[in-house]
């Protein structure tokens, strides 16, 4: 394999993994909402979903940074260069940091979802064992 197709690999798993990661997210949103009551137009969550919740919450905003500051970062890097009046075909190396902030919030991204998961997880089981 070429060092592109193992990149190609690497782009296609981690954005599968963003998207499958995304939907985790809002759908534990509405689990959380499923065991939320209604009274006296006050919505109460039970208090043991309070934690999943920031989780989720926390994920999506480490989701939004990642793709937004990854979009600012190239746009910098790829406005400079114009300035610069690079051919669009001739081949560049940047340095390594300009992809951290993206790897960053991604790995944030996918503990925040693992840690709400295994919290709601824990919330079923003890309803399950204390019924």
């Amino acid at each position: 394999m070429k060092i592109g197709d193992y990149w190609a690999t690497h782009y296609e798993f981690t954005g599968k993994t963003s998207d499958i990661a995304r939907t985790l997210m809002l759908s534990g949103i509405a689990i959380i909402w499923v065991f939320a009551t209604a009274e006296a137009g006050a919505v109460t969550v039970p208090r043991a979903l309070i934690w999943p919740g920031l989780m989720i919450l926390c994920g999506l905003v480490a989701d939004l940074l990642q793709y937004a500051v990854s979009g600012v970062i190239w746009g910098v890097v790829a406005r400079q260069l114009e300035k610069a009046r690079v051919p669009a075909t001739e081949e560049r190396d940047h340095s390594p940091w300009l992809s951290r902030p993206a790897t960053a919030f991604y790995w944030v991204k996918i503990v925040l979802v693992l840690i709400a998961y295994l919290l709601l997880a824990r919330f079923f089981i003890e309803r399950l064992v204390t019924t």
